[in-house]
Parts: structure tokens; sequence; C-alpha cells
């Protein structure tokens, strides 16, 4: 078994004994409302035995009257009826709760067979999730930084991009003022990058970098252009 079958057959155990433990709640949840009628629906079948004993026993002498047991009968099979239409949903509810139940046991019971059964030792389970854990960090600390790169790149971007990089890099050979300026910018902005990258800095906000000093018409006419 691989450590991540096992992980997951752990995991399924806890999620079932988790459910299974609610589904029992609901059940012992019907117990006051079920325990009750089905006790009353048994006393009135008592009686419906009792007065149909009754009636046999009269049928045996010749002449006897039985009209009056007879529409007892009937009027306690009515209350049997009643009885059974409040009681069976509860019953069928019951009996549905209870076959879920026994299909997470059974479920629970199989995983618990499963990993009896591996042969993987607690430090090669540890060892996996530990493995995992770096895993995840790292995808986490990769997000992080390129979180900050787009950022970055985003603000330095909307300043300067295409082909006014070029003339950027034209004004600084020629030190000119507002070409040198923009390019101090766009290194402080960057510099403020790394040291948030290399710091473990989550904050994307730059604008404490902020705003480009120049705009690209006013380098564009410091060249002459």
């Amino acid at each position: 078994m691989t450590p991540q079958l096992h992980i997951k057959l752990q995991n399924q155990v806890q999620r079932q004994e988790l459910e299974l433990t609610q589904v029992q709640a609901s059940i012992l949840a019907l117990v006051p409302d079920i325990a009750p009628k089905e006790q009353a629906l048994a006393e009135i079948k008592s009686r419906l035995e009792a007065t149909q004993t009754e009636l046999d026993a009269l049928r045996q002498i010749e002449g006897s009257d039985t009209s009056v047991l007879q529409q007892e009968i009937q009027d306690i099979q009515a209350e049997v009826q009643a009885a059974e239409i409040i009681l069976n949903p509860l019953l069928s509810e019951r009996s549905t709760l209870q076959a879920k139940a026994d299909a997470l046991q059974e479920g629970i019971s199989s995983c618990q067979s499963e990993l009896s059964a591996s042969n993987l030792t607690e430090d090669n389970i540890i060892a996996y999730q530990q493995e995992l854990l770096t895993e995840a960090n790292n995808k986490q600390e990769q997000q992080r930084i390129a979180s900050l790169w787009q950022a970055a790149h985003d603000i330095e971007f909307a300043a300067i991009s295409g082909v006014a990089v070029g003339l950027l890099v034209l004004g600084v050979m020629q030190q000119k003022p507002i070409s040198v300026a923009i390019s101090n910018w766009v290194q402080s902005l960057w510099t403020e990058y790394y040291v948030r990258k290399f710091s473990g800095s989550t904050d994307t906000d730059f604008s404490s970098v902020g705003d480009c000093p120049h705009s690209i018409p006013e380098m564009m006419q410091e060249l002459g252009m």
C-alpha cells in the first residue's frame, strides 16, 4: 500500500466515523417519538385480540347477539389503522437511517482491515506527510514571489514599456536627467521587490516607491523627438 492510499483510507475512516456518529444520533432522536407510539399501538392490538377472543366465544352460544362486539372490533381496527398511519413513517425513517449506519460501519470495517494489512510504518506515513507539507510550502512560496513580481512589473509596465524602454536606455547612456530619473525610479521599484522577495513579505502594494517621476512624452522631448 502506498502512503497516499494509506492516508486516503485514514481520512475516509475519519469522515465515515463522523457521519456514523451523526446518523446514530438521528436514530436516537427518534426514540422518544417512536417508543410511546409503539406502546400505544401494542395496547390497541391487545384490546383487539381480547375482543376478538370474546366474540369467538360468544359465537359458540346459539342465538347470541354479536353485533355489539363486531362493531367494537371495527372501531378498534380503525384505531389500529390510525395509529399505524402515524407510526409507520417514523419506523420507515428509522429503518433508512439504520441501513445507512450499517453501510457506514461496513465501510469503516473494510478500510480498517486494509489499513491493518498495510506494511507501512508510522515513520513512513510521517515522512510522506512532511513531504506533502514541504511541497505545499514550496508552492505557496512560488505563488508569493510570483505575486510580488507581477505587482512590480505591472507598475513598471504602466509607466514605461515597448519602444519607450529603448528610448530610456538611450537617454541614460547620454546621461539625460529625465531618463536618469526614470531609470532610478525603476531601480528603486525593483530594489523594493527584491527586499520583499527575500524577507518573505506578501505585501504587493508598491505605492511607497511613488509614481514614475516623468512621463514618456517628457523623456522624448528631452531626447529631441
